[in-house]
């Protein structure tokens, strides 16, 4: 019997931070891929375009676009899970004073139809096409995001909420999964062609009927 693996690639601290001076005039961005799974002819990466000298101020915003690319031979189907926290730059520990809201996650027209976040309100997204082999028109995705806005009520206040002392950061955990029926079967995602949000997707037919 032919055994159908799952490819399984977590981009844990694919990361992007917003570091703030206390002149609020510093941008900054960190990527570390850790690949658990790469062969010859399955792998994926994330992209982003991005200046990194860009500077960010109170009520300012700054581009920040990244999108995932197919770099094997075998078609995917993608899905991730995006987290946003502040950490403290000292300790580097999650600052929990400090709130997500004040940071605006701007995404790109279009955004709806290219990601599918189920279940709802889950934080969980998937790609709505087959990304094809390396090379090929559709081996890319979308943009995942446009913008970052922060809020210009933020405060480098020491007798309030500090944000001088953090850096905001949107993580991404990305996993793809061969785009065959047999795979997706077998991937663990527990999604099914019933789930609410699935007949968005362009691939429905290869998951499981139930």
């Amino acid at each position: 019997m032919k055994l159908y693996k799952r490819l399984a690639v977590i981009l844990a601290g694919s990361a992007m931070a917003v570091g703030f001076s206390s002149t609020w005039a510093y941008y900054s961005d960190t990527q570390s891929i850790v690949n658990p799974f790469h062969t010859t002819n399955s792998s994926i990466d994330m992209v982003e375009d991005f200046n990194p000298a860009d500077t960010i101020l109170p009520g300012e915003t700054v581009d920040k676009k990244p999108y995932f690319v197919n770099t094997g031979d075998t078609e995917l189907v993608l899905r991730l899970k995006m987290d946003t926290y502040w950490m403290d730059k000292t300790t580097e520990q999650e600052a929990k004073n400090l709130k997500t809201e004040m940071v605006t996650l701007n995404y790109p027209d279009g955004f709806d139809n290219d990601w599918v976040e189920i279940p709802e309100n889950s934080g969980t997204y998937y790609y709505a096409y087959i990304l094809e082999g390396k090379g090929e028109d559709k081996s890319k995705t979308s943009n995942f995001l446009d913008s970052l806005t922060l809020n210009p009520e933020v405060s480098n206040d020491d007798h309030a909420a500090n944000y001088s002392t953090g850096r905001f950061i949107v993580d991404f955990n990305a996993e793809a999964v061969q785009a065959d029926a047999a795979s997706l079967a077998v991937s663990n995602w527990g999604l099914t062609q019933s789930e609410v949000g699935a007949e968005q997707l362009e691939w429905n037919n290869l998951l499981p009927t139930s």
